[in-house]
């Protein structure tokens, strides 16, 4: 019972963090809006703009991760004995994860309509 409700707040924590993440990554194109315009006056294309700010988010995602997975792998170490079949730093998980960042990150940039510049 206990191991299902970690999962449940785990699983929120996951949306909680993809939905904050958006938003962040949303907002800063938005703010951004005149440097977009002046570089697409100056000739950047769409995909330059938009390879701008999924590097800066990813920049945001890699230094989190980079604090979030050994606090991840303590607390794992921490609960490994109180649960029947949780393993150190589970890969599958570990990997879930970081894809679902990924892809929230690659799309957020993209799906604001006042900036779509396909």
């Amino acid at each position: 019972m206990l191991s299902r409700i970690l999962g449940v707040f785990g699983a929120l924590a996951l949306g909680l963090a993809a939905i904050g993440l958006y938003g962040l990554v949303a907002y800063t194109v938005v703010a951004r809006r005149r440097e977009v315009g002046v570089r697409v006056a100056l000739g950047a294309r769409a995909g330059d703009v938009l390879r701008l700010f999924v590097a800066d988010a990813a920049r945001l995602v890699a230094a989190g991760m980079a604090i979030a997975i050994p606090l991840a792998i303590g607390v794992t170490i921490m609960l490994e004995g109180s649960f029947f079949g949780v393993q150190i730093a589970d890969p599958i998980v570990m990997i879930a994860v970081a894809l679902v960042l990924a892809v929230v990150i690659v799309r957020a940039p993209d799906t604001r309509t006042p900036l779509r510049l396909r």
